[in-house]
């Protein structure tokens, strides 16, 4: 809970042996196991003051965390928190960077802190609300952006129907997607005090009326501290009510269906976590490799600090793939500030965005396992198709990378349509295809004076001449599909090049299956 009074926040013990004694319900086979060694961040990060509430990317390479009445905090040493941050290279070192404030505008006299980052790494949801003056009103959650110029003034949440009647605790959780709104308040309809909650992103950037989670995940007091892991599946949170070691022990559920409503039943986290005082917040990258938590056990000076703790195999969310790369201009190779929109196949349904580094171009996306994707990028006069990532069968973490080039909106323009499916030797349309050809209807409705042709090609093997006429029939399926969605047909031109215009060599299957391809080029905008 973001308590007004910040000294309550969660702390640990390695007293395993006492927790068990005064909780012998608690069985070996109901406890989720982690490393026991508890690993502190070292002094880049922990001082002989209070650090809190660490929030780790989901790429791992950034911790952000609150110091509490720090000399250097934006009110001084009687402001009681104020954001913080450090960086590492890549996720195989522990050493982390000398930790910097995020300064204004995010940072004000008034406690400030951070409940999410997304995986871009360039929006942050914080506690309150922030006024243009540098006050702050003590109440709901706002987004702060990264610009070329640093982070904007934080733009308030809004959230349909939203109240909590508890003042003086409340808690916030964005989602990987940007999609889903977790938070913990006090409404009618709670089943105790404090329940989690769940909001979803409508259009317009509007929430929706927050929806209870149920009886299976709140309890008859105090729930709060929720954290989704990257698979979108796995909760972490802390609970007063569930049965536990001490006032309040961490849980772990898992979500079953898309009602939000049922939920595997909440298991402690066990005592190598929990201790007979008071635990909450728990926070892991995208690879669930490892946990991040706040203890006074061996602290600087007795004070609390960040620790690391490694969770076992058996117990990490589902796998997930992290997408990286940069956008750019094709011609140019400049960066581009754009959104990445990620949907999911066939449906064509929009499962998540992000937002690129303004001032170099990178992005980031997470893609949970169990289904295919098609991702682009979309920047104002440019143009762009989907790439694909299959996540159907992925079994464990990986990364992958991949530059996104975009194509101006501009005469000569050539853009390959990777997502069109065909038989082999065959020209009807499949199901599969028809979401990229959607995409290309609404850049053609968008542009409305835009004239394209429609290009088939074929790898070199058979006969030239079936090939130019498979190609050429391939491409009359595409002009008639986007006539029948209402694009003018004397906007589009289709021509079958057979083999003859050849882009990797033809030596290969794994080169050749490139040349198999539909391309449409802009010939007038």
């Amino acid at each position: 809970m973001w308590y007004k009074n910040f000294t309550l926040v969660a702390f640990l013990f390695c007293m395993a042996f006492l927790a068990k004694a005064q909780n012998p319900e608690i069985g070996e086979k109901e406890v989720i196991g982690y490393d026991s060694v508890l690993q502190n961040l070292g002094p880049a990060i922990n001082t002989r003051f209070t650090e809190v509430r660490p929030v780790i990317s989901p790429d791992g390479k950034t911790l952000y965390f609150a110091r509490q009445f720090f000399p250097k905090n934006k009110g001084g040493q009687q402001d009681e928190q104020d954001i913080w941050y450090s960086t590492r290279s890549n996720t195989k070192e522990q050493k982390w960077s000398e930790a910097r404030s995020m300064g204004s505008p995010v940072n004000t006299a008034d406690p400030n802190g951070v409940c999410a980052v997304t995986p871009d790494g360039n929006s942050l949801l914080l506690i309150n609300n922030y006024n243009p003056d540098g006050s702050m009103v003590m109440e709901g959650a706002s987004i702060t952006t990264r610009t070329k110029k640093g982070w904007s003034l934080p733009a308030k949440v809004n959230i349909l129907n939203y109240y909590n009647t508890n003042k003086e605790n409340v808690d916030y959780f964005l989602s990987n997607s940007g999609k889903i709104l977790l938070m913990a308040i006090e409404r009618e309809e709670s089943v105790g005090e404090l329940d989690l909650f769940v909001s979803f992103q409508q259009k317009f950037g509007v929430w929706t009326k927050p929806l209870n989670l149920g009886k299976q995940v709140n309890s008859g007091k105090a729930d709060f501290a929720p954290f989704l892991a990257a698979d979108e599946k796995t909760l972490y949170f802390a609970s007063e009510g569930h049965k536990g070691f001490g006032k309040s022990d961490i849980f772990y559920a898992k979500r079953l269906d898309d009602t939000w409503q049922n939920w595997s039943t909440p298991v402690n986290l066990g005592p190598n976590v929990n201790t007979p005082d008071w635990e909450a917040y728990y926070t892991v990258s995208a690879a669930g490799t490892d946990a991040y938590l706040v203890s006074s056990k061996e602290g600087t000076q007795g004070s609390r600090d960040i620790f690391r703790i490694a969770t076992k195999e058996r117990f990490k969310p589902e796998a997930v793939i992290l997408v990286t790369g940069k956008v750019i201009d094709k011609a140019t190779g400049k960066p581009i500030d754009a959104k990445i929109v990620y949907v999911e196949y066939p449906s064509g349904k929009e499962i998540g965005t992000a937002r690129t580094n303004p001032k170099d171009g990178s992005y980031t996306i997470v893609l949970p396992k169990g289904t295919k994707y098609g991702y682009r990028a979309e920047a104002e006069g440019y143009i762009a198709m989907n790439e694909e990532v299959d996540a159907i069968d992925t079994k464990a973490y990986k990364e992958e990378s991949k530059d996104l080039e975009l194509v101006a909106k501009e005469v000569g323009g050539k853009l390959n349509l990777k997502n069109l499916v065909f038989d082999r030797g065959k020209y009807d349309l499949l199901e599969s295809s028809f979401t990229e050809l959607d995409l290309l209807v609404k850049h053609m409705t968008d542009n409305p004076t835009m004239e394209i042709e429609v290009q088939g090609h074929t790898d070199n093997q058979g006969d030239a001449k079936l090939n130019v006429q498979l190609s050429q029939n391939r491409v009359n399926e595409v002009r008639k599909y986007l006539i029948a969605k209402g694009i003018d047909k004397k906007r589009i031109r289709a021509r079958g090049y057979g083999g003859s215009r050849p882009i990797y060599s033809n030596a290969k299957e794994e080169t050749r299956k490139m040349n198999r391809r539909v391309d449409f080029v802009i010939l007038k905008k």
